[in-house]
């Protein structure tokens, strides 16, 4: 499978998780790493921890930023991003990016949903990846080395009570990213949907609620970070994946 050591990686969301795990193991392949993600010391402890915990020479020059797409300027916040990462790397088109950024996921029983909640349930999700398809022309190599891939999760496949607002956003990332693939030929635009990983955004009892979370799995365990990062590092080299995505929900759809 085609080599990625030396191409520039962009992770959005990459100070924690699956994206952190993503560039960590993009490092060891010997790409260049940048990272992104809204709070400022998050992203300096990551680059940080990237730094001590690889062997790779890369790892000395991790790039990281802040980005806030939560807000209602969030296509000037993609484009700066983007403009300050390419100058970053040497003023280079960027090789890949990967989008694990997520927010606190709110549900709301259907009867209570509103404008505002629906709108502001849709940025990070699904308002970014549109614009991030909008600007990759100007800051992405045009070949068909060059990725972006993006996340949404189980739920786009199997619903969840109460979770009406985001199972739409996650259902039609996937139509944002087949379509992307089709608009921005040759560049390849993927997806992974991971089941239950389990993450920072579990909270002080993630182990705990982990355990329980096991049991109702095909394989009695829950996902780590480093077990779904695997699934970008693959999209990132095989040439071929384009339009694709990846379930590896450890069966999680089956039951």
């Amino acid at each position: 499978m085609p080599s990625i050591a030396g191409h520039t990686l962009l992770v959005i969301g990459g100070s924690s998780g699956i994206g952190f795990c993503v560039a960590k193991l993009a490092l060891a392949e010997g790409a260049r790493v940048a990272i992104a993600s809204s709070n400022a010391e998050r992203v300096t402890h990551a680059v940080e921890r990237l730094y001590q915990s690889s062997d790779s020479e890369n790892a000395k020059n991790v790039l990281g930023f802040t980005v806030d797409l939560k807000q209602h300027d969030i296509e000037q916040q993609l484009g700066k991003l983007f403009t300050d990462v390419k100058a970053g790397f040497g003023d280079e088109l960027l090789d890949h990016l990967v989008f694990t950024a997520g927010d606190a996921i709110g549900y709301r029983a259907t009867k209570d949903i509103d404008l505002d909640f629906i709108q502001q349930s849709g940025m990070v999700r699904f308002v970014a990846p549109l614009l991030i398809g909008k600007l990759a022309p100007q800051f992405f190599k045009c070949q068909w080395s060059t990725s972006i891939t993006f996340t949404s999760g189980r739920v786009a496949e199997r619903p969840l009570p109460q979770y009406t607002v985001i199972a739409a956003y996650a259902a039609g990332t996937g139509g944002v990213t087949r379509n992307l693939a089709l608009d921005l030929a040759p560049i390849r635009v993927n997806q992974v949907n991971p089941g239950s990983v389990l993450t920072e955004l579990w909270g002080p009892n993630g182990a705990e609620r982990a355990q329980e979370v096991s049991k109702k799995t095909l394989l009695g365990k829950v996902g780590t970070p480093e077990d779904t990062a695997e699934a970008y590092i693959y999209l990132m080299k095989d040439t071929t994946a384009n339009g694709t995505i990846i379930n590896n929900s450890g069966g999680e759809l089956l039951r």
